[in-house]
């Protein structure tokens, strides 16, 4: 997964794709954060951009996608 140089957003967005099993990615935000290397606030506003634009769904320790397209727009090639 070749992350480096990528702006949060595509970082989080490959990320919940790599992640995912049937659409679900069983992770709390936290434990998401650490594989990204980044602060969990950080990584907060990022989902929460993604849940406004009906891409993502927040959930208790867990993220649907809701429009895997979307997704992969984002996260770009690689």
């Amino acid at each position: 997964m070749q992350l480096l140089g990528r702006s949060l957003a595509e970082q989080t967005a490959r990320l919940l794709l790599d992640e995912s099993v049937e659409a679900k990615v069983g992770l709390p935000q936290r434990t998401l954060a650490a594989m990204l290397g980044a602060q969990r606030p950080s990584v907060n506003k990022v989902l929460r951009q993604l849940e406004d634009k009906q891409i993502i769904s927040l959930g208790y320790g867990e993220v649907r996608i809701l429009d895997t397209s979307a997704l992969e727009k984002i996260a770009g090639s690689g």
